[in-house]
């Protein structure tokens, strides 16, 4: 225990003396330490306290400009845990609370109230006030209910109805009922796997990059919640997984960027009871964090959806190449390896493949007349052009990172980067992410700044709707988040999009 205690702080020390800050030459290795820590015990408490404080004055400022009222829910990445026992382990779990925000361009009036339906019989199950009548003050613009919204099945993608945006809700829907008793808003959470066709009259002649487009950051790393993982399994299982849905359902419920990441580990192959030999299999990783599915098996789950769909486009951004790919000494291995990657899409994504042009992407209509709808695009120093079958593979999507784990300097990055020339939805042949998510650092992982990165995704999925609706709407192109149901992402980039190309 001691040798592994040596161990970890040794990695930290390392850690804070090759960080970025810039301190002076004549410093000693124990003075640049101590300043490190020094400013690490600064922010231990709670390094978004002042980001909260700007949320909330910013918050009056976006409702006042709503036309009327809106509602919305979303779906709660942190769980819950009452109850612990560590003899039996009897607790009580909150997975997936359903999450109800409500704006209104003038405050609500005593008598006004927000309830709660299910959608399979229209009864009502919950009840929120507005107004304590008590002290007459309004409660927040949030609440998080006792309820749980159920992972879903959704192989059903029938035909929505365009006339009935209610047509595919999910298990609830929040109504926004005024003294009067009158409906003022109402909406759910709900599949959008056919929005890019509902649209398509609106972006046919745009291209992908003039688009708002909703999507997963390590779209692979997925897992349901378990708390013998979460909670029992160590401080890295609580930072490996991004997300909770699988990739065939994170496409149904509308998103259109997957941030890839692949390595090659080698694998035994029986073939007989007597022996066996060594294959080189192809996985999705969290960096050098091995998730639960090949990269055969994650590409079936999208061909899996295109089948389904006929005017969805995607884009599958191979943002990293790990393990297997990081020895440059043996070329021709690595050429054989980014070969067999080449072969492994070509395969099962070939008739749905958007070929490399140089004179840039093609438009929107001029793709789905050609059923040409996963645009792959590769990020990796190895030149792989002169192999079979690359011209498959399309430029990187350029990443805007943050790289921080404080809310207000993801917001300030935010604000810098999204909207320069270069980076606007009008420059037409360049695909722009920007990365909506906190990231831990060594420290704060050890010293338990933060819990996991289901904690962190709650901090910033509540601050989307003020972002990329109002202020960072008019040239915001990719969106890539944690756990993606805690926000209202995809009907954001939706309603984007039709106000951006109302004219069309």
């Amino acid at each position: 225990m001691t040798r592994i205690v040596f161990i970890i702080t040794i990695i930290v020390i390392q850690h804070f003396l090759s960080s970025h800050t810039v301190l002076s030459s004549d410093q000693s290795p124990f003075e640049r330490l101590f300043n490190r820590f020094s400013d690490f015990l600064k922010d231990l408490k709670n390094p978004n306290d002042q980001h909260e404080r700007r949320y909330h004055d910013r918050l009056k400022h976006y409702e006042s400009q709503l036309s009327q009222t809106r509602v919305w829910l979303t779906i709660s990445s942190v769980v819950n845990v009452t109850g612990h026992d560590s003899k039996d382990h009897n607790r009580d779990l909150l997975i997936r609370a359903l999450e109800i925000h409500w704006r209104r361009p003038v405050p609500p009036q005593p008598g006004d109230y927000l309830a709660i339906y299910r959608t399979n019989d229209s009864v009502q199950i919950r009840t929120f006030p507005l107004i304590d009548t008590k002290t007459n003050r309004t409660f927040p613009r949030y609440y998080k209910s006792d309820l749980e919204f159920n992972y879903q099945n959704l192989t059903n993608l029938n035909k929505t109805d365009k006339d009935d945006p209610y047509e595919n809700c999910l298990q609830y829907m929040v109504v926004y009922v005024n003294h009067h008793e009158n409906i003022e808003s109402r909406n759910c959470i709900r599949m959008q796997a056919r929005w890019m066709e509902q649209l398509f009259e609106r972006i046919k002649d745009h291209r992908l990059s003039e688009l708002m487009i909703p999507g997963t950051h390590d779209a692979s790393s997925y897992e349901k919640y378990s708390y013998d993982i979460y909670e029992l399994d160590g401080i890295l299982s609580r930072f490996q997984y991004t997300q909770d849905e699988s990739l065939y359902n994170q496409l149904a419920y509308g998103i259109r960027y997957m941030d890839w990441r692949v390595a090659v580990y080698n694998q035994t192959n029986h073939t007989d009871s007597q022996t066996f030999n060594w294959i080189e299999e192809y996985w999705m990783v969290h960096d050098m964090q091995r998730n639960r599915i090949t990269l055969k098996q994650a590409i079936r789950q999208v061909v899996k959806f295109l089948t389904r769909t006929t005017h969805e486009i995607i884009i599958i951004d191979f943002h990293r190449f790990v393990h297997g790919f990081d020895g440059e000494n043996d070329l021709q291995a690595m050429r054989q390896r980014l070969q067999t990657f080449i072969d492994i899409i070509h395969q099962q994504l070939g008739p749905y493949l958007i070929p490399y042009s140089s004179k840039g992407l093609p438009t929107i209509g001029n793709l789905i007349a050609r059923n040409q709808r996963v645009l792959i695009c590769y990020a990796y120093k190895f030149d792989v052009r002169q192999l079979p079958d690359s011209i498959m593979l399309w430029p990187p999507v350029q990443h805007l990172w943050a790289d921080t784990d404080k809310l207000i300097e993801l917001e300030s990055y935010i604000q810098e980067q999204i909207c320069k020339p270069s980076r606007s939805f009008h420059n037409t042949h360049l695909l722009r992410s920007m990365m909506a998510e906190l990231t831990p650092t060594v420290e704060g992982v050890l010293f338990r700044r933060y819990h996991g990165l289901r904690e962190m995704a709650a901090l910033v999925n509540m601050n989307y709707e003020q972002w990329f609706r109002y202020r960072w709407s008019n040239c915001t192109n990719i969106v890539a988040g944690d756990f993606f149901l805690g926000s209202d992402l995809i009907d954001i980039s939706i309603d984007v999009n039709r106000e951006r190309f109302q004219s069309s």
